[in-house]
């Protein structure tokens, strides 16, 4: 349901369910297209990698909108006059923010990652979109969910019987050790032990949430790609404090 798209050696992945939907821009990108986070490297250097990825999506960065992610299940609704926030400093972005959501056109909204799982929302009946960033601390605070009721209560008009979310690149349970104290967080359909350990589907973690929130099964997508195990990604786990970061971009015209 996922897919890789290459073009000029550069890999962005994308859904395949949602090509049919003309006004929505979406994808995640690979390590191709640089570090596209402002605290990991030179500001220079990151806005030039995020002048081109706008410049081959054809949207301008100062349609970007970036929340100063910390890993819990805060939620912002992005309005036009919050266009540009983020997009060249970190000063001007969402304070304390993993989720944002719109139901304007023109809003390019961004989250970064290196390992953690990034949440896609399309209610494709009213177009309104979401973006959500879910580490393990998010995934246990249910920004997933969170996000889903936010529609709920927001939006009269959205339809959260279409409701689709798509979950794409981040580590697997194939790689994603942790410690017990951890697994508490975390249901058993999630978890699995080994003589080495514990280890956390973290995105099943999320799938099972957003079920139990009420989003039907057969609209999450799942892009089944371990960002530890696949090269062209960054990863936390694989690089340390220094590794760069991906980023998941929405936006509807």
């Amino acid at each position: 349901m996922w897919y890789q798209a290459v073009d000029s050696g550069r890999e962005l992945w994308k859904v395949k369910n949602w090509d049919k939907y003309s006004w929505l821009t979406h994808g995640f990108t690979s390590r191709h297209w640089g570090n596209l986070a402002l605290h990991v490297e030179d500001i220079a250097d990151v806005i030039t990698e995020r002048e081109r990825l706008s410049q081959y999506l054809g949207i301008s960065l100062d349609s970007w909108v970036v929340g100063n992610q910390i890993h819990k299940a805060n939620i912002q609704r992005v309005k036009p006059s919050d266009k540009g926030r983020g997009a060249v400093d970190h000063a001007s972005a969402f304070c304390d923010t993993d989720g944002m959501i719109t139901e304007y056109p023109g809003l390019f909204l961004v989250t970064f990652y290196a390992d953690c799982v990034p949440l896609f929302f399309v209610e494709p009946k009213s177009r309104i979109i979401g973006i959500a960033h879910a580490g393990w601390r998010g995934t246990a605070a249910q920004i997933g969910p969170a996000m889903v009721n936010y529609f709920r209560l927001a939006y009269q008009q959205a339809d959260l019987n279409h409701l689709e979310v798509a979950i794409g690149p981040s580590i697997g349970s194939c790689c994603y050790q942790i410690s017990e104290q951890v697994a508490e967080n975390f249901s058993q359909q999630s978890l699995s032990c080994s003589s080495d350990g514990i280890y956390l589907d973290l995105c099943l973690a999320n799938k099972l949430q957003l079920i139990a929130s009420g989003v039907n099964a057969n609209n999450i997508f799942l892009a089944n790609q371990c960002t530890y195990c696949n090269n062209s990604f960054f990863s936390f786990r694989r690089e340390g404090k220094n590794a760069g970061r991906m980023a998941a971009f929405i936006y509807r015209s």
